[in-house]
């Protein structure tokens, strides 16, 4: 009974919507929220040519047509940020990273990121610190850094959204109405009872980070286990593949040599040869070849050059 408990409690973990802990976490469904009182979720305004009910309609006639139509809004939500799930697809974003600029295979992964709607639209601001949801392209105003707070439990999912515009870095904000009201150390605010219900705009002018410029991201418990399990399994191959190359290359010449076909050959015979030695720079030529995807060709070319391949 023991045993079972503890697999149905470790297959829990991988459900539902977790706080993001890493970069790796942004990669795929992800929701935003801002801890107002009440809470709030980043989402897409109502599509007014689709069914958008009247109260949608009627909450955001103050943000005027356009602003319905293309900016990104900050809207309540029931429950608090342990509990709070994505109940609409306008409130999911898909992240995925910038295209690396570097061929480098050994470089890191570059830290933007992009963000994609339901709509097939990416998040963006303009030059004014406008934030919009319906940019078709992705460019420079659609890029984003997050930086994720990592000190503290009361931190899991703490992060802010940097951009750059005309060369200067601008951090993504919620604009609280001005009857706000602050509630101190517990970095909680609180919209007055005529602001509570409505949504609330965002931009990108911020010069510094603040409660503001703060957000909860969340994301899907089983893209993280998925993402996990991919980076285990790259890093063993990395590991294995780059292990011992000389042990490699010494198993192809056993298969493909020819000379000394004798009875009784090993490997410690053929080591005064000096035909399978690695010098420094040959190893990394190997490594090379390998994380280009031509590491066999590599090998049938020192093969070639040693004259040990009999089917050469």
């Amino acid at each position: 009974m023991s045993e079972y408990s503890m697999v149905k409690s470790s297959k829990l973990k991988f459900k539902g919507w977790v706080e993001v802990e890493s970069l790796e976490d942004l990669e795929g469904p992800i929701a935003f929220y801002f801890r107002d009182d009440p809470l709030r979720v980043l989402s897409l305004p109502p599509n007014l040519g689709d069914a958008a009910t009247r109260a949608d309609i009627e909450a955001l006639s103050s943000l005027g047509s356009s602003s319905v139509r293309q900016s990104l809004l900050a809207v309540p939500i029931s429950g608090t940020v342990d509990t709070a799930v994505p109940t609409s697809v306008d409130h999911v974003f898909i992240g995925q990273r910038s295209i690396s600029s570097t061929a480098d295979p050994n470089a890191p992964p570059p830290t933007t990121f992009t963000f994609k709607t339901s709509r097939g639209q990416y998040l963006s601001c303009d030059r004014l610190g406008f934030v919009y949801s319906d940019a078709p392209a992705v460019g420079p105003l659609e890029t984003w850094t997050p930086i994720i707070r990592k000190t503290g439990d009361e931190a899991k999912g703490v992060a802010s959204l940097m951009t750059e515009v005309s060369g200067k870095e601008q951090f993504l904000r919620v604009e609280l109405p001005s009857s706000s009201v602050w509630k101190g150390e517990d970095n909680l605010g609180g919209s007055s009872a005529k602001d509570r219900d409505k949504p609330l705009q965002l931009r990108a002018d911020a010069d510094s980070i603040g409660f503001c410029e703060t957000f909860i991201i969340k994301c899907q418990a089983a893209n993280r286990r998925k993402n996990q399990t991919k980076e285990a399994a790259s890093n063993a191959f990395s590991e294995l593949a780059m292990a011992d190359l000389s042990e490699d290359e010494q198993e192809k010449l056993k298969k493909f040599q020819s000379y000394k076909q004798t009875q009784g050959v090993t490997h410690s015979s053929l080591e005064p040869a000096g035909r399978h030695k690695l010098s420094k720079e040959e190893r990394k030529q190997l490594k090379r070849a390998r994380a280009e995807g031509r590491y066999n060709e590599a090998l049938l070319e020192r093969r070639t050059k040693m004259k040990s391949d009999k089917y050469c």
